[in-house]
């Protein structure tokens, strides 16, 4: 007995220790490739050096959050409302959704919400990061994060159209 738990404590050991490895490689990946503007995966633009300001594709702006443990209901509630309305406020938002995770484990990385704007331009990507209602956002945010991670991305489909995913 004492050995089968040896061994399934090893097995989580190796997991752990593969799961450490993939996010190093992924940040040495990001830092290595300029944060979007690789080579393999480069819109043509960004392989004459300057990222394309705008494209069919739309260009996702991301943020992962946790809170603060202490964090009361009423503050994180007041947070979503804030995210809902940032659409009516902010013209170049092309559409806006959130979510809170569904699922936990060491891949969750400890974010239990995610916020995602959907943007035609990184000049609007700019504007909206400039804008007041974003702005506002962000200091209703920032005081309950216990943890936040940004990344913006031009989105390139995958087999299916934006809004339906095919089963093929």
């Amino acid at each position: 007995m004492f050995r089968t738990q040896l061994t399934m404590a090893a097995k989580a050991l190796e997991r752990r220790a593969s799961m450490r490895n993939m996010t190093i490689g992924l940040a040495i990946c990001l830092v290595a490739g300029g944060f979007g503007c690789t080579q393999r995966h480069a819109p043509p633009a960004c392989k004459t050096g300057s990222c394309k300001q705008q494209a069919d594709e739309p260009l996702r702006h991301v943020i992962l959050c946790s809170f603060e443990p202490d964090t009361p209901i009423e503050r994180i509630e007041a947070i979503e409302d804030a995210f809902t309305g940032l659409p009516a406020r902010v013209s170049a938002i092309q559409s806006a959704e959130w979510g809170t995770r569904v699922r936990s484990g060491p891949q969750a990385e400890s974010f239990s919400h995610c916020f995602v704007v959907s943007l035609m331009t990184q000049t609007e990507r700019d504007s909206l990061l400039g804008h007041p209602a974003h702005q506002e956002f962000m200091a209703l945010l920032t005081p309950s994060a216990k943890r936040v991670m940004v990344f913006d991305y031009w989105a390139e489909k995958a087999g299916a159209t934006y809004g339906s995913l095919s089963r093929g």
